[in-house]
């Protein structure tokens, strides 16, 4: 949870135009390496894209990041989702079975229905995206995946619209412009 609260894209490599090199940031390696060891994980991606000015490469990192948000808070929302009607679901059979003397399938059935109410307050996350072999360039058109248009917040629960272009959530990813306005190193 905490880990979640500080997540934020981290620039590994810089250029020293002086030097005509890329340098690497060893602080920011350092804030990996520390946050593998705290969750255990055994291993971690490193996307890294280059190209010459006004070519997308923050556009793409931003799509990714998007993607990984509402991904990552979809699996969240399912766990809460699954434990919360879990709990709900044993409480309310014990409790129908212990203090009411209902019978098995009655107490069962009080467990369902405290179960389904347990979890109607919790916003529907849609991911995966539709599995759809015809979205594509050609035929029919379709709208595209729900995470397209995720941000931070929406990710969280909030609002899925955003602008078009410029991040606009802190930090937390690849902030792109259009044009020719350059805002990014």
């Amino acid at each position: 949870e905490k880990l979640d609260g500080d997540a934020r894209a981290l620039q590994i490599v810089r250029l020293d135009f002086e030097a005509n090199r890329v340098v690497v940031d060893e602080d920011n390696i350092k804030i990996i390496c520390e946050n593998l060891n705290m969750t255990n994980a055994d291993a971690v991606s490193i996307v890294a894209i280059m190209g010459t000015y006004r070519t997308g490469k923050s556009f793409l990192l931003d799509l990714l990041m998007r993607y990984l948000r509402l991904w990552e808070s979809s699996v969240a929302t399912e766990t809460r989702k699954t434990e919360q009607k879990a709990e709900a679901f044993k409480k309310a059979e014990w409790d129908a079975k212990i203090h009411e003397h209902k019978s098995d399938d009655e107490a069962r059935a009080a467990g369902h229905r405290a179960a389904a109410e347990a979890i109607k307050e919790f916003k529907d996350v849609h991911f995966p995206p539709p599995k759809n072999a015809r979205w594509a360039m050609k035929g029919q058109a379709f709208p595209p995946p729900a995470w397209v248009h995720c941000n931070a917040a929406a990710a969280a629960g909030g609002d899925l619209q955003r602008e078009s272009a410029g991040l606009g959530d802190g930090g937390s990813g690849f902030e792109w412009r259009g044009g020719m306005e350059k805002c990014t190193e």
